[in-house]
């Protein structure tokens, strides 16, 4: 049925046509009440396809998976609109959820779904790594034994960094080999890792397999790919420009297509994307997960939750190039994630709230130690030192130590060496020590 046709204009199909504009419509959605008169479903569903294809958000060849037909497309519906403003709203800097993390940032603060995150990625990479393992290393617990490990400690390190970065570093390609550089340091096995096994006895793989099995072929990929993954960070990956979450999924995507680094290529992805994000104006992403939402859609876990199942998205993917299933899919559970995430930030805020009162009035105080006694209420991995106190307050050396000194007196923090200079953490007591006032 051609588009010029008159069944095109029934009400039947124009009723099709609006819902697919609302979410999106797969096929088995159409009944014998939705077909023209004299027309089949197949025919129809073309045409709706058709209709919509001129409409949609298209990749440009570079940017997608390989095919010699067309490229990939989608449209964005109404609920994903909605699902994107909502996310944005939630995410963006000066939001309720930003100041949460923003108050709470320091070596210790990690959330359940940021964990989930780097183990999934690690694990896409060869490295064996488990949740408990990552949680303990990342907060300090213990120091890391393996190469996985010590990744994984550096991930974290540099996703601290990236807003600091954001104003005089550009997403190119020096960035990236700098960020890669980070990600190894310490690691010992480069060697057998970089031939495509690693020491941890697991190969290296894309979170898309099924869909970009083939063009997952180190030899045939050089470092010039990289450009790929930058282009599409600066508008060339799509006409016209999607919104920022959506460009993130597809920088992330160009390393699941070609191992761009051969030691840690998903964790490169996940922090392309994320740096790229931050220098949009939305800092929360280094904490919210997509390769573990993939993951575990993927594998049932959102049953009941999930608007497609992950069989049905890349259906139509295979079947029309039509991305528009998967991304208002993850999208949707992007969305979910994010509201726990704020909703358990909440939760540690009200208890935070009962030793902050309690701050306020232990005696003998100056403000200045009540300031470092709520950072470290707040954020019990940040470090405070000497001359960082001289710095910020404007005082002489002696009244600095002795701000840090009487803190360590009273239980509030602990004193440790680093190199020929000591460092202030919250005391593991700290809280205790306050409750006890």
């Amino acid at each position: 049925m051609g588009l010029g046709d008159s069944p095109i204009l029934s009400p039947a199909f124009l009723a099709l046509l609006r819902r697919a504009w609302k979410e999106p419509l797969h096929p088995r959605d159409l009944s014998e009440a939705d077909l023209p008169e004299g027309c089949g479903a197949q025919e129809v569903w073309e045409a709706l396809v058709a209709l919509r294809h001129a409409q949609a958000f298209r990749s440009s060849r570079g940017a997608c998976a390989a095919s010699p037909v067309a490229s990939d497309w989608h449209t964005v519906t109404e609920r994903l609109s909605r699902t994107l403003a909502d996310i944005d709203r939630l995410t963006r800097r000066g939001s309720r959820l930003d100041e949460l993390a923003q108050a709470r940032d320091s070596r210790a603060f990690i959330t359940q779904q940021y964990v989930e995150e780097a183990v999934c990625n690690l694990r896409f990479d060869g490295y064996a790594v488990g949740y408990e393992d990552v949680r303990a290393v990342l907060r300090g617990e213990r120091p890391p034994v393996t190469d996985g490990e010590r990744i994984a400690v550096n991930f974290h390190s540099l996703m601290r960094e990236l807003p600091s970065l954001a104003d005089r570093l550009p997403l190119d390609q020096a960035a990236l080999e700098g960020f890669y550089a980070q990600l190894l340091a310490g690691v010992e096995d480069r060697t057998s890792r970089a031939h495509g096994r690693g020491p941890e006895g697991l190969v290296p793989r894309s979170p898309l397999e099924e869909h970009y099995a083939e063009s997952f072929a180190p030899e045939q990929v050089s470092r010039a790919s990289l450009q790929t993954p930058i282009d599409v960070a600066h508008g060339g990956g799509s006409d016209p420009r999607r919104h920022p979450i959506m460009e993130s999924m597809l920088v992330n995507c160009q390393f699941w297509r070609a191992p761009l680094f051969p030691l840690c290529n998903n964790l490169m992805g996940c922090v392309a994307s994320r740096y790229y994000l931050v220098r949009k104006g939305y800092p929360v992403f280094r904490y919210v997960p997509k390769i573990m939402i993939l993951e575990k859609w993927k594998h049932g876990g959102y049953q009941g939750v999930a608007a497609f199942s992950y069989e049905e998205t890349l259906e139509r993917v295979e079947s029309d190039r039509d991305w528009t299933f998967y991304y208002d899919t993850v999208m949707g559970l992007m969305l979910r994630e994010v509201r726990a995430m704020e909703r358990a930030l909440l939760q540690r805020a009200a208890l935070d709230d009962v030793e902050l009162d309690l701050a306020e009035h232990v005696p003998y105080l100056s403000y200045r130690q009540r300031e470092v006694l709520r950072r470290a209420i707040l954020a019990q991995g940040a470090e405070f030192t000497i001359a960082a106190q001289r710095e910020r307050y404007g005082v002489v050396y002696s009244t600095a130590r002795a701000d840090l000194e009487d803190l360590v007196d009273r239980g509030f923090l602990d004193r440790a060496r680093k190199g020929r200079a000591f460092v202030y953490r919250a005391a593991a007591g700290l809280r205790d020590n306050l409750r006890a006032l």
